[in-house]
């Protein structure tokens, strides 16, 4: 093996380096199930990306006329979808799957983005519900140490 001087390192530090973001970008969509698996977990649990409750709740929810509305909506969401782990007051934006089987991974400048596919008033769910797409800490945490991780070390060791 030839003799690898301090310039010689450097510059393959520097190729790594400018590799990152597509390593990332690549590791990201190779396990694009996984990440909107994680996605439609969070919301289906009714959890934004910082874990707090999605919001509107339905009884603050100027959809609903009455406060009896957003009683029965609420009933028959839980009949629907049940799930111990949500607050039955906060909507997890699933009726009939529609929404969820939309969302799908993007490269917009460089991020790396998660939205619905869908068109229309669908679409914009993310005008009425804020923060709900991006996965929450714990989430992230694992997509890291799972999946971007290992392959920031993969790339490492090719090139130093």
């Amino acid at each position: 093996m030839a003799d690898v001087t301090v310039k010689d390192l450097l510059d393959n530090l520097r190729k790594a380096y400018d590799e990152i973001p597509e390593t990332i970008s690549d590791s990201l969509f190779a396990n694009s199930a996984k990440v909107i698996s994680l996605q439609q977990g969070q919301l289906y649990d009714g959890k934004t990306n910082k874990n707090q409750d999605i919001r509107p709740l339905y009884t603050e929810d100027p959809f609903f006329k009455t406060p009896r509305q957003a009683r029965a909506y609420i009933s028959w969401k839980q009949r629907l979808t049940p799930n111990s782990i949500r607050n039955p007051n906060a909507p997890n934006l699933y009726i009939n799957g529609y929404f969820f089987n939309s969302l799908r991974m993007f490269n917009i400048a460089g991020d790396v983005i998660i939205r619905s596919s869908a068109g229309g008033e669908i679409g914009k769910l993310d005008d009425k519900y804020k923060d709900i797409f991006g996965l929450y800490e714990e989430n992230q945490n694992y997509v890291n140490n799972e999946i971007i991780i290992p392959k920031i070390w993969e790339l490492l060791e090719k090139h130093v």
